[in-house]
């Protein structure tokens, strides 16, 4: 078996995308992102900046996966499923403001 990546998948610059690994149509890969060796990644999934996948995973359609998020080897994800970065997601700070990409202290998933 070989690499496949379908011709509308976007793959960033800088994302490592080891041996045998499948990459279907509309899928998202950003810069930063290690997928490795086998692993399936399904239609429409997305995967963030610096997302670390082991070896032999099966993310299914429609997953996103955010950054600072490791998955290990032989994970199964099931479709439409988030792998958030953010232990208490919020849109605003305490104060009632509208928080920017500052106020959030990204923990892995």
């Amino acid at each position: 078996m070989t690499t496949h990546i379908h011709d509308t998948a976007e793959v960033e610059n800088f994302a490592i995308v080891g041996d045998d690994v499948q990459i279907w149509n509309w899928v998202q890969i950003r810069c930063g992102a290690n997928i490795g060796v086998g692993t399936s990644i399904g239609k429409s999934a997305f995967v963030d900046k610096d997302v670390l996948i082991g070896r032999n995973c099966k993310i299914q359609n429609n997953a996103s996966i955010y950054q600072g998020s490791i998955v290990e080897g032989g994970v199964f994800i099931d479709p439409h499923v988030a792998v958030l970065n953010d232990k208490l997601p919020r849109a605003i700070a305490p104060d009632g403001s509208l928080k920017n990409s500052g106020d959030w202290n990204l923990r892995g998933g």
